[in-house]
């Protein structure tokens, strides 16, 4: 899906390309990050769609808009550098961690400013391509399970 959805939405000829496009994820996003947070299921027939919020699991990149900010990433001093969105409850979740340890929050606030996107697969069943395990670490201090199912079939995963 992932190929298939590179070739689709950012083609090596430029031809149709989705200029807002951040990167591809491969998670089921359900989060609704403004304060106060909440979930939500995305309703649009079971098509890809692009949605403001980083999918960290399973995340590829527009190499690009990457490579922009990774340079950005580079020049400037974390210490100093305030990435705050306001509104966005990611924003509370990276004050309480050390700076650079959260890089999803960075490249939040990067594709803020640069009004880019990220593209999700819609599956049916609450279905995903990529979930979150929820492992004991640095997020969770549980074991956990998974977050969605996981799509085993070729069938379960529309090209869109």
């Amino acid at each position: 899906w992932l190929k298939a959805a590179w070739r689709t939405y950012s083609p090596p000829s430029g031809i149709s390309e989705v200029p807002d496009l951040g990167g591809i994820s491969l998670q089921r996003q359900t989060l609704v990050p403004q304060v106060p947070h909440q979930s939500m299921v995305i309703e649009n027939g079971f098509e890809p769609y692009l949605y403001k919020l980083v999918g960290s699991i399973g995340y590829s990149p527009h190499p690009a808009r990457w490579r922009e900010f990774t340079a950005w990433v580079n020049s400037v001093d974390f210490e100093k550098v305030d990435v705050s969105v306001p509104g966005l409850v990611t924003t509370s979740w990276w004050r309480g961690m050390k700076r650079r340890s959260m890089w999803t929050q960075h490249w939040i606030w990067w594709c803020n400013k640069e009004k880019l996107f990220t593209l999700y697969a819609s599956l049916r069943g609450k279905k995903t391509l990529a979930a979150h395990w929820r492992e004991k670490g640095e997020h969770f201090t549980n074991v956990g399970t998974r977050d969605f199912l996981l799509a085993t079939k070729a069938s379960e995963v529309p090209l869109g």
